[in-house]
């Protein structure tokens, strides 16, 4: 004869617990590296939306997550959003700056991790972007100024899946 407590009922328990709470899950619903830009959509769950982005270089296991991002976003149609997420050190306010071939410099300040251009300068980098063939992105760290070069060979195609796939999928 079992003294004691029973172990299936702690389980059945947990078993409660963990039904009863709420499940969020999101997936990847599309995934294309062409050259160094990756498109990618994700739902972030039933009736929670959907995410896509343009961005580069593409993702890696970069476990101390020093690399930074250009991601590019349709934020409504032939309107965009390009935006640098900076993962490296760096202080509120300091200069991050997009630079395609001979094209003037886009400036833009750090706030929360990212600086952006949006509306007709966002239109632009990406106009530069597409006649251009190199795409370098700084950034002012704390360990001094640090660039991340992009190539663009490819760009016009992932853009064109990018705007493909976001009118596939339905509105953002």
């Amino acid at each position: 004869m079992m003294t004691g407590p029973r172990p299936y009922g702690f389980l059945l328990a947990l078993f409660y617990l963990v039904a009863a709470a709420p499940v969020s899950a999101s997936f990847v619903t599309y995934y294309r590296v062409i050259g160094d830009w990756t498109v990618l959509c994700s739902e972030k769950g039933p009736g929670l939306g959907r995410q896509c982005s343009l961005s580069a270089p593409p993702p890696s296991l970069d476990l101390l997550g020093g690399r930074n991002e250009l991601v590019i976003e349709e934020t409504a149609p032939d309107a965009f959003r390009v935006a640098v997420q900076v993962r490296q050190v760096a202080s509120e306010g300091a200069k991050v700056t997009v630079k395609i071939d001979d094209f003037p410099t886009h400036e833009a300040s750090l706030a929360a991790g990212s600086a952006f251009w949006a509306g007709d300068e966002a239109a632009l980098i990406i106009r530069q972007g597409l006649a251009g063939q190199i795409m370098v992105v700084g950034v002012e760290t704390s360990a001094g100024y640090r660039e991340m070069r992009l190539s663009l060979i490819g760009f016009s195609k992932a853009i064109e899946t990018y705007r493909r796939v976001v009118r596939t999928l339905g509105p953002l």
